[in-house]
């Protein structure tokens, strides 16, 4: 399978890890690698990165999106061009925001545990100040099925 990737703005450090997990994924399922191409977590930089793939002859045959708002504004432009998704091409996003069931197709997503992450962070913090040792803990993410994928 041919996939993309649109990422985020990389001050961020979940746009850097996100682009990390892209392209170990790759090498895992060895998919063939279509492009990155970059975005700033904005709807605008969706639409933007639509018009810069639809130039090209093929498209691949997914996308990954960094977030939801840039998978929305990708999806729009995809779909003005007369594209069908999810049969012509895959869209999916991450963060499971309110926008992904809001979209038509809706967004095809990775749910983090945002609730839990601020949880855990509080915690440690809690523990740092009082001297205690800190525990790094990995939360895990999940994959919602949506109508882009």
């Amino acid at each position: 399978k041919t996939v993309a990737y649109l990422g985020g703005n990389k001050e961020f450090v979940d746009a850097i890890d996100r682009e990390k997990t892209y392209l170990s994924l790759l090498k895992e399922y060895n998919f063939t690698n279509y492009g990155i191409i970059e975005g700033n977590f904005l709807r605008e930089s969706g639409l933007k990165a639509a018009e810069k793939l639809l130039k090209n002859k093929e498209l691949p045959q997914a996308i990954f999106c960094a977030n939801d708002q840039m998978a929305f504004g990708l999806i729009k432009g995809i779909l003005a061009a007369g594209i069908k998704i999810p049969e012509e091409i895959k869209i999916i996003g991450f963060d499971n925001q309110e926008v992904s069931l809001l979209s038509t197709p809706s967004i095809t997503t990775i749910n983090n545990p945002f609730y839990k992450v601020g949880y855990v962070a509080a915690q440690n913090l809690i523990k740092y100040l009082r001297g205690e040792k800190i525990e790094i803990k990995k939360l895990p993410s999940k994959l919602i099925l949506r109508d882009s994928a």
